[in-house]
């Protein structure tokens, strides 16, 4: 579901009162859904906590040190449902093995059928799945999914071309991207020959 925050109302030191574009709306208590540390650490300030405003190219809520959150996390609280805000830690993946254990040789994936080139994931982290195309069209780019949220980026230069995501998820795709981009280049050219592709090390 893509939806946007509205309007932010501050009703005391860590609970908001939040609007949504699809007319729903109800309080978060942010001190229960986040932990203060990292880029949340300095919003322990009731001061600094109360600066929130929206920010509405991006549709979330977002503080003066960069701090903001996903949108959809946020309209969940608000009726109740508590999720996660996946990119506070990795999503398990057993198929994935921790950094520690990852062979010399990134294992390779076997191709889609050929009569079904679609796409196949490439690497997992923090939530995001990022996954490549079969034969698809230029530029080279690979494909994002974030919750209900999907995301294209182009490849040399790494840039976002299409879809919508907050400015810390697009930050994290563009470390890791440019951490990786020779490997993303190689597993374009393999997905182009509808080849195998190499799987890619998370973000740590």
């Amino acid at each position: 579901m893509d939806v946007d925050v509205t309007h932010v109302e501050v009703l005391a030191p860590y609970r908001l009162h939040l609007q949504f574009d699809d007319g729903t709306e109800g309080d978060v208590d942010i001190a229960e859904l986040v932990a203060f540390d990292g880029v949340f650490e300095p919003l322990r300030d009731p001061d600094m906590f109360r600066q929130v405003r929206v920010e509405p190219e991006y549709g979330t809520i977002v503080w003066p040190n960069g701090a903001d959150l996903d949108p959809f996390v946020l309209h969940e609280w608000a009726q109740g449902r508590r999720v996660q805000e996946v990119e506070e830690g990795p999503d398990p993946d057993p198929e994935i093995p921790p950094p520690a254990m990852l062979p010399s040789r990134r294992p390779r994936m076997d191709p889609p059928p050929a009569e079904n080139p679609g796409m196949h994931e490439i690497c997992r982290f923090l939530g995001i799945v990022v996954s490549m195309p079969y034969r698809d069209h230029v530029p080279p780019h690979f494909h994002v999914q974030y919750g209900e949220r999907r995301a294209r980026f182009a490849l040399g230069p790494i840039r976002l071309i299409e879809g919508r995501l907050s400015p810390r998820t697009i930050g994290l795709i563009m470390e890791w991207a440019l951490m990786h981009e020779d490997e993303l280049l190689e597993d374009w050219d393999l997905a182009q020959h509808n080849r195998p592709l190499n799987h890619i090390q998370p973000l740590e």
